[in-house]
């Protein structure tokens, strides 16, 4: 049986409102056709609002963490089931600074030997993605962009820490201040310690 269109949307319809009352759905009909009839307008100031959702978070303790045995198992006690694999962690292990602009280079100022999450630097791929960039001291690429993040949020106590690592060899008094500004935000979070630490290496350096 052959059907046009106008008889075949007329079917669908019907079928689609089943029990819905006729006024209405004519009612919904007329706003969908001024709906309609309104895209036939020519718009000169198009604009478009468009929405990027972030779910979720950084688990901070897990993208750098200890894989040496005393550290580490103070850590898997911490962390339990959320903890990495020591292997995972000593695979991506960073390499420990060389002495320079007045640092003393070497292991942390707590003695772990740290390794970051496996995402972050893929064992396939060698010394890949940001530890890459950290184990061929080209971290203070990162500069621009974690500068940037400190005016956007100057609040953000971890963006001072980590802007200040990256000057810490081409400008010690804006290192200082940097994490003098950390301390004052977070001074009891974890990297406290080698804040402090850093800000009196820093101190002898600048006199």
């Amino acid at each position: 049986m052959h059907v046009n269109r106008r008889e075949f949307l007329r079917k669908s319809l019907c079928a689609a409102l089943g029990g819905v009352g006729l006024h209405s759905a004519f009612g919904n009909l007329q706003l969908i056709a001024a709906a309609a009839a309104s895209q036939r307008r020519s718009f000169t100031d198009y604009k478009a609002l468009v929405c990027v959702y972030l779910y979720g978070g950084n688990d901070s303790f897990n993208t750098l963490a200890p894989f040496d045995a005393t550290h580490y198992g103070i850590y898997q006690g911490t962390r339990q089931a959320l903890a990495l694999a020591q292997s995972d962690l000593s695979a991506n292990s960073l390499s420990p600074l060389a002495a320079s602009g007045g640092l003393p280079g070497g292991l942390p100022s707590d003695g772990a030997s740290y390794g970051m999450h496996p995402a972050m630097g893929a064992v396939a791929g060698g010394n890949a993605g940001l530890r890459g960039l950290f184990n061929t001291g080209k971290a203070a690429e990162a500069k621009p962009l974690v500068e940037k993040a400190v005016s956007i949020d100057p609040s953000n106590a971890d963006a001072h820490y980590i802007y200040g690592m990256t000057l810490v060899a081409e400008n010690p008094a804006k290192a200082k201040s940097e994490f003098e500004e950390f301390m004052k935000l977070a001074p009891t979070a974890p990297n406290a310690a080698i804040a402090k630490s850093l800000i009196t290496e820093l101190e002898k350096q600048i006199k």
